[in-house]
């Protein structure tokens, strides 16, 4: 009679170490597939905002000079007056003045130069 209260007991505790594991992945599960969802996501939003290319355009007296030029002529100082690399630019921030004819810039929060307008 012991061997079978024994057994009954071993087989009630392989019934909860099986339950709890069943828990557990079902929670991992639960757990990878939300990450998933989340970054998905996260993907799609990205990849919207992405597809839209501004086009800005300064105007001041009578001149009128559009956002790609500035950041081609910046490169092209970086380039040939500063004798860089246009692959070494990671980030480059533009600061224009008008009322002074000049725009400022700077290469990877680091390197400033500057060109007329």
């Amino acid at each position: 009679m012991e061997k079978e209260v024994k057994k009954e007991e071993a087989r009630k505790e392989e019934k909860k170490a099986a339950g709890t594991a069943a828990k557990k992945t079902s929670r991992t599960t639960a757990a990878k597939t939300a990450t998933e969802k989340k970054t998905t996501t996260r993907k799609t939003a990205s990849a919207k905002t992405t597809g839209v290319k501004p086009n800005v355009v300064l105007q001041y007296a009578d001149k009128s000079i559009n956002y790609d030029t500035l950041i081609q002529n910046a490169k092209n100082v970086w380039e040939f007056d500063m004798q860089r690399k246009v692959s070494e630019i990671k980030e480059i921030n533009l600061y224009v003045k008008p009322d002074e004819g000049r725009v400022y810039f700077v290469v990877n929060n680091s390197e400033t130069g500057d060109f007329a307008l």
